[in-house]
Formats: C-alpha cells, structure tokens, sequence
C-alpha cells in the first residue's frame, strides 16, 4: 500500500463557537444527564424476594404476633400482659369484622405505639384500603405519621418480608417529589405511591403476592374535618375511610369543657363513624386515658349511654397489698423523709425506701395484683408493684386515680363547698312541663339578659316565694339562633351584627337590647291550673356598655321593673357585702344591694355572685331548681354553661372567712347562661324569695361572729 493511502482523510475545518454557544451546549448536556438520572431513579427495578414467607403468614393471622414480632424496640421489647392481649385481641377482630371499641388504659400502657403498628397490620395484609388515625390534636396526628413512616423505611424485619412496599419506598431516597414519577421498572407502569406528612399511599406494584397496593393511611386531629374524606385509588376507586383509630381523642384543656367534650363525641359519632360508605362495615377502636369525669373517654365506656361499643378500663392496680397500711407505710415515710434544700438527699431517700422494699418484699407483694408486670424502670426500682406505689405515693389522689386506675368516679375538689352536678346528671333535672309553663306553686316570674357585643344570653326562672324552689322555664340569645346547640358566643351563626344590618355597633346593640326587653316584658306565663304572670323583676347586665343598657332601660315603657345590675366575686379575703356601708335611699342584703353608682343615673344592683353561683348548685342538687320540659338532651347547651365554672374552698388566715371562689374550669369557656340563671335568683330575692340559707339560726350566729371578726380586724387596719 503506498504512503499516500496510509494518511488519514484530513478532517473539514472545525466549527467554531461563541462563548454563548458553548455555554448553551454545556447547559443541554446538564439537563440530558439530569434527566437520565431523575428517569433512572424513579425507576423500581425487579421487587427482592421475601426472606421469610412463613413468619410473614403467620403473623398475618395474629396481630399480637405481628406486634412482638416485628417491632423488637417497641411493642416486642417487653413481655406483653394479659391486659395487652385482651385489647389487642379484641382489636384484631373490630378491624377484620368492623365494629367500635373504646379501651381506657393508663398512661405508659403502649396504646399510641400499639395504635400505630395495628395501622400498619391492616395496611400491610391488606386487611382495610383506607386507614384513617386520629389524635388529640393536629401535631400528635403528625408524630403518629412520622412514627408510621419511620417503620417503613428504616425497619429491616418490614424490609424483608414487605419487600414490595419497602423497597419502592426506599428508591425515593427520603425525597417525596419522585412520588408522580415513580415506575415498576418490569411493568412499566407508575407506582402512585404518595409519601407526605399527612398521608401515605402505598405503591402498587403488581406483585401476585402482595395485598397492599394502594392501601391509604391517613392521620389527622380528631377537629379536623371529618366528614368527605376520600381518596381516588389507582383503579380510578373512590377510596372512603373504612377504619379509624383515634389515640387519646382529648387533650387535658378539652377534657375540663363540657362543650368541647361533647363536641368530641359527635365528631367520634357523626363524622369518623359515618365516614365510611354504606358497603363497608366500618371498624372504629378509640384507646385513651380518662382525664375527668364524664370526659369522651369516661362517657365512650358507659353502656347505658353507649350500648354498641365494646369497652373496658384497664387499671394499673387491680389489688392492692395485703401490707398496704403497714409496710407500705412504712415505705412511703422512708421514701418521703429527706430534705429538699439538701443536694442528692431526694436521691437518698429512694434507695433506701428501695432497699427495705427488697429487705421485705415477699410480704410487701404478697395479695397485690398490678396490670403489667414488666411496667417499671429496671434502673431504680425491682418491679412494676414497687412502680405503682411510687406513683401513688407521689402523685395526688385524684392524678393516680384518673391517670393510673382509670377510676373517673373519684372526685377532683378536697370534698369541701358546694357539690356541682355534672353536666350529664344536670340535664335529667326536669320538671315534665312545656317552654314558658311553671308547676303550679311558683309564683313570682324574673328574668335576666347577659350583655356581650355579639349577642344577648336571656333566661326566664319562675320561683316560690316561700323555700326558693324555682323552674328554668325559658332561656335563649337574641338574636334567635338556628339551633339551640353547637355553638359558642365566639362563633354564633347569627350575631346583632348580622341581624342589625347597616348600623353602627353601639346602635346595633341598642337596638338588640330594645327588641329582648320588649320580648320578655311582652311574654306572659302560665300555670297548669291557668293562673297567668308577667315578669314581676327584670335584671340586664350592665358590665359592658352600661350607657347603652341605662339608655335602653329608661326608653322601655316597663322602666320601673327593670334596673341594670352587675355582679362581684366576694372571695374570702374580701369585706363581706353585710358589712357594706349602706347610704341613704339604699338597699342592703346579705347578698345583694341596689344602690347608685357614681356619675349614673339609675339605681343599680349588684350581687356576690359567689354566693349565689353555690346557691344555685346546691338547688340543682337537691331538685330545687329544674329545667323546663321532658327531653334531657335538648338542654345540653344551658348545662355546658352552669358547669363551665368550679369552686374552690378559700379560707382567710387573716380573719377566718370562709368562701367558695367560683371561676372557669378553662379560659373560653362560655357560662353566660350560668350568670343569666344567677341573675333570676337575684331578682327573685329582690321579688321577696327568702333562701332557706339564710334563715337557719345556726348560719346567722355564724354570720354575726364573721362580722365581729371583720370588725375588730377593720378596726385594727389593713
């Protein structure tokens, strides 16, 4: 071959570029590789196999096998109790067969860690498609999620026998934005996996042996809506919640209103169990704590309210000590005998109150009976029976009886003032008779309207005038409302604003408190025997806008029945209102007193509302004082007012007085009723009622030495 064919062929002139050019070529490379990457890492190659098809098909037959099985670090780390096996099997079958079950166990019981793995158990076999978990709130349904999703990506038993939910899982790398495109590499097709704070869908592979694909978890807090939750599966389904586990439905600031517990329970009622389509049986377990009496948890357990429910209270103690006065007295001094002021003496105390526990332990255990004997902290205490007299040692009676024992019967006040009827009692006072009817020896008729820039709460009472005994026969808002439950002052459907179009707010308000006084002065009352009344005393609030309330009381042609009133939480280290100095053209009770405020023009009342919120209760407890007609639960708004205060028993070092203070269990509560109910009794004491409390001669020498001692401390100077 010659030299010249051996050349190589001379390339053509090369092309040259501009900076732009190049750094447009450059771009486009990018973009081609980060697309290839993006398209290689969405892809799912061939699902691994199972490692363990035997222990994944009998863990799909036992829940509690799947709990101990899977999760060593939570639910397997301790021996379960027999407690935990009754709840858990109960809740094997609610979730295969549907149903509702609401378990009360104390605190360290492991419901919320059980609650998530149980989700998952349904998720997993495929036993449920769309799951939906409920907390106390927004952040505990987002903690559950994270739990939830922890397990898939990080447990290694889920990853060998779940290969076909954990591996696509894993492909995303932590990074939910290549859910959309994520694909089953030997299909071809999309997984529709979704992986967010709020829900996850599981991916659907095809896999002839896995139950899951497209399985939905959803979590939520138990006021989120409820109701149309639906999501759209990959088959173009309409996926509706088919069962629902709600951890801990309450929160301790919910647990005290009687409103946002009653609330609770219709979203339990209405919302999550009907929530479901009418082709599926839905399955609901609800596990919790009981807070208070009469909270969700105390109420989901009462058959008689809730017959459908499976329910039971799992105490941490079912049998106390056969030493509990004795050794375990013993023990308590032991554990308590140390000085707080002293560095580690606290720390001291301990161990020697544990070691006389171990010094006599056989007969400190002997006869005790506690729920779950691996409950304890094996690094300062021997057993879960010495745990369980700590906490009842350490904790108040009422925190150990509630939290520990579930026993929502003890009472939560130290016995003493008033007794006050829960809710739930306080509704079945009723007197049998219609709206606007009182039985036939009430005689005197007064009223009250409770002021507030969004609306006016009135009630009607009719009373004896001899013993005080007296009938709520009629109560309200003006404007009228479109349901007479399940709303509050902050968020009423109809404020004066709405119904008051056009005006501004002080003439809005006068024109609301026009209207309600002409509507109760205009009303008239009956008895069964025909006898008729009119309101013999009208009470308004004047605490807000007492200008308008003056202005609109004088414009009322029933003027002289009417005066503007407030009231005054005598406490005990107050003067007592008997002791006030009475000036002329006054009136002075014990309890109450109409006299003229400076720079007003009208007489006022005022009243100790102390006194009379105690009165009140007290006639509620020993059926002096009903409400109208014979349906109990039409009267749940009145009752979640009286109850939203408590009283506590104050006594004063300085003199000796003794008053039970009343305030809001819970800042927002609403008790406007409740002072609309007190303000009829003040009107109806200034009608002429004489209150049993006041004519007992024991209670009077009590009042006289009472003043004594505020004389001489008077005299003394503050």
């Amino acid at each position: 071959m010659s030299t010249e064919a051996r050349k190589p062929k001379k390339k053509g002139p090369r092309l040259k570029l501009t900076p732009e050019q190049r750094k447009e070529r450059k771009r486009r490379q990018q973009y081609q590789w980060d697309a290839d990457n993006r398209l290689l890492a969405s892809e799912v190659p061939e699902i691994p196999k199972r490692k363990d098809w035997r222990r994944r098909a009998a863990c799909g037959k036992s829940l509690e096998l799947f709990l101990t099985t899977y999760f060593p670090h939570s639910t397997g780390l301790s021996p379960l109790s027999d407690d935990h096996r009754r709840v858990i099997g109960r809740m094997e079958i609610c979730l295969r067969n549907g149903g509702r079950q609401a378990n009360c166990v104390y605190r360290g019981f492991a419901k919320t860690t059980i609650t998530e793995n149980a989700a998952l158990w349904a998720a997993l076999y495929g036993y449920r498609r769309c799951i939906l978990l409920l907390g106390a709130s927004d952040p505990a349904a987002t903690l559950m999620m994270e739990s939830i999703k922890s397990e898939l990506q990080t447990n290694d038993l889920l990853r060998e026998d779940f290969p076909e939910v954990c591996f696509p899982i894993e492909k995303l790398d932590n990074k939910p934005q290549r859910c959309a495109a994520q694909v089953y590499r030997p299909t071809g097709k999309l997984t529709h996996i979704r992986f967010t704070s709020s829900y996850v869908v599981l991916p659907t592979t095809g896999v002839d042996w896995g139950r899951s694909d497209g399985t939905v978890i959803l979590t939520r807090g138990i006021t989120a809506a409820a109701r149309g939750i639906s999501i759209k599966h990959p088959t173009g389904e309409k996926l509706r919640p088919d069962f629902a586990i709600v951890d801990d439905p309450q929160t301790d600031d919910s647990a005290k209103s009687e409103t946002e517990v009653a609330a609770r329970l219709s979203i339990i009622r209405r919302g999550i169990l009907k929530s479901a389509s009418h082709q599926t049986s839905m399955a609901c377990v609800v596990n919790g704590t009981v807070i208070r009496p009469h909270d969700v948890m105390d109420q989901l357990c009462d058959r008689e309210e809730n017959p459908a429910w499976e329910s039971e209270r799992v105490p941490m103690v079912k049998k106390w000590a056969d030493e509990h006065d004795t050794l375990w007295n013993e023990y308590r001094q032991l554990r308590h005998n140390f000085d707080p002021e002293e560095v580690g003496d606290r720390l001291r105390a301990h161990e020697a109150a544990t070691a006389f526990y171990v010094e006599n332990r056989e007969e400190m255990d002997e006869g005790c009976s506690v729920s779950w004997p691996s409950c304890f902290d094996p690094d300062v205490e021997k057993s879960a029976i010495q745990h369980a007299y700590n906490l009842f040692f350490d904790d108040p009676p009422d925190v150990f009886e509630t939290e520990c024992q579930q026993n929502a019967g003890n009472p939560l006040d130290d016995g003493e003032g008033p007794k006050v009827l829960p809710a739930k009692e306080l509704i079945k006072q009723v007197n049998g008779l219609d709206r606007g009817i009182m039985p036939n020896d009430r005689d005197k008729v007064t009223a009250f309207i409770d002021v507030h820039d969004r609306l006016l709460f009135w009630s009607v009472c009719g009373w004896t005038e001899d013993g005080f005994a007296g009938d709520v026969i009629s109560y309200g808002a003006w404007p009228k409302q479109p349901s007479f439950y399940g709303w509050t002052l902050r968020n009423c459907p109809r404020p004066i604003s709405r119904a008051y179009p056009g005006k501004p707010r002080l003439q809005a308000l006068e024109a609301a408190l026009d209207d309600c006084i002409d509507h109760l002065m205009g009303q008239k009352y009956h008895r069964p025997d025909g006898a008729e009344f009119e309101l013999s005393r009208l009470l308004v609030d004047a605490g807000y806008e007492p200008g308008t309330v003056e202005l609109s009381i004088r414009k009322s042609p029933y003027a002289a029945l009417i005066d503007p009133a407030r009231g005054r939480g005598i406490g005990a280290k107050d003067k007592p209102m008997r002791l006030y100095t009475k000036k002329p053209g006054e009136l002075l009770q014990a309890h109450w007193r109409k006299f003229r405020p400076q720079k007003r023009t009208r007489m006022w009342v005022e009243a100790d509302v102390n006194y009379w919120k105690g009165f009140i209760h007290d006639q509620f407890c020993d059926g002096s004082l009903r409400l109208f007609g014979n349906q109990p639960e039409m009267h749940r708004m009145i009752a979640a007012h009286l109850t939203a205060e408590q009283p506590a028993h104050i006594v004063s070092q300085t003199h000796g007085r003794e008053v039970d203070e009343w305030s809001l269990i819970h800042k927002g509560l609403d008790n406007h009723l409740l002072d609309c109910v007190v303000g009829c009794a003040v009107g109806a004491a200034m009608s002429g009622c004489e209150t049993s409390r006041d004519a007992s001669a024991p209670e009077r020498a009590a009042q006289a030495q009472v003043a004594a001692q505020w004389d001489a401390f008077l005299s003394r100077g503050r």
